[in-house]
């Protein structure tokens, strides 16, 4: 499970360059986001990696809606599981007449993976409303 980054002494530094570049690429992805579920092969990083530089941007910026972008952004990572396949998972359109079989069962698979996402999705929630980490270091100038 995640764990908030603890508290950093003065003289250690906290890489804002790899965070930005994790945060940009985790950031492509969403946008290139195809389906309600995707498998978290398609991450650019680990779920772990991805969550320690959401929080850290977070507990840093100073804008309230760059906040708020971040934790959406944070709120989406349960939209990543394992063992989706590689399509990912959507909801499967209704048919034009008869429902079948096959669209019961992968209304089923669509309807099970939402409940998997929507926990995930508590989980992460709740870690957002735990109190906020006092950052010790500010971005470094460019």
């Amino acid at each position: 499970m995640f764990e908030f980054p603890k508290k950093r002494k003065a003289s250690e530094k906290i890489n804002w360059g790899e965070i930005e570049r994790s945060l940009h690429a985790y950031g492509d992805v969403l946008c290139e986001k195809r389906a309600f579920v995707m498998n978290v092969a398609r991450l650019p990083a680990p779920k772990s990696t991805i969550k320690a530089a959401l929080m850290a941007a977070i507990a840093t910026t100073q804008s309230e809606e760059e906040r708020s972008a971040l934790e959406v952004s944070y709120l989406h990572l349960a939209d990543f599981q394992e063992s989706v396949g590689s399509q990912g998972i959507d909801c499967p359109s209704f048919p034009s007449g008869t429902i079948t079989e096959e669209f019961k069962e992968e209304l089923k698979r669509f309807l099970h993976w939402t409940e998997v996402v929507l926990m995930e999705y508590d989980v992460l929630k709740a870690e957002l409303q735990q109190p906020k980490i006092q950052a010790t270091a500010k971005p470094e100038s460019p």
